[in-house]
């Protein structure tokens, strides 16, 4: 080997070398402090994603205490089933994040405005649950983003019952 050559190898050896201890001793005296860099990072991860949700469902809780506040004030009753089904498509129309809206009876009544592109851009469906002494009818509406109608059909074959799903289960528990 010669001597060029050996210059260059040791010259190379030296600088991983010193590159080696270098960060090897950086690591060691900021240890501490990118323990605490990344402590903090994770903290304002947890923070923002707390923050985000709570961005996100705080429409929920808001449209939840609206509405349980008309109909307990009997402001939006079944006796006027238009005013109600209007509300809840309102509130679809004002608030991006719901899929649908909807409300159980104890008798098994339940009205339930969901998003549908199917009847118009922006639109709605509508599924309404009445008992009228003892007899149970289910209607299907399909309405545009301005409330006007475009399609409306009964559904004599809708078993659905709100009273045993798990949300009206739930439900009963919190009042």
């Amino acid at each position: 080997m010669s001597a060029v050559r050996k210059f260059l190898l040791g010259l190379v050896l030296i600088q991983v070398l010193s590159a080696t201890a270098i960060v090897g001793w950086s690591y060691f005296l900021f240890r501490s402090e990118l323990n605490q860099l990344a402590q903090f990072g994770a903290q304002n991860t947890v923070v923002q994603s707390v923050e985000a949700t709570e961005a996100h469902f705080g429409p929920f809780e808001s449209a939840i205490r609206a509405a349980e506040g008309l109909v307990s004030r009997e402001i939006l009753t079944r006796d006027r089933p238009e005013q109600l089904v209007r509300y809840l498509h309102d509130q679809l129309q004002l608030w991006p994040q719901f899929a649908g809206l909807y409300l159980g009876y104890p008798d098994g009544a339940f009205y339930y405005v969901l998003r549908d592109q199917d009847g118009a851009p922006g639109g709605t469906q509508t599924k309404i649950v009445d008992i009228e002494d003892g007899q149970r009818t289910v209607a299907l509406t399909w309405r545009d983003a301005a409330y006007a109608t475009v399609r409306a059909e009964p559904d004599p074959n809708d078993e659905y019952d709100p009273r045993i799903r798990p949300w009206y289960t739930l439900s009963l528990i919190h009042i």
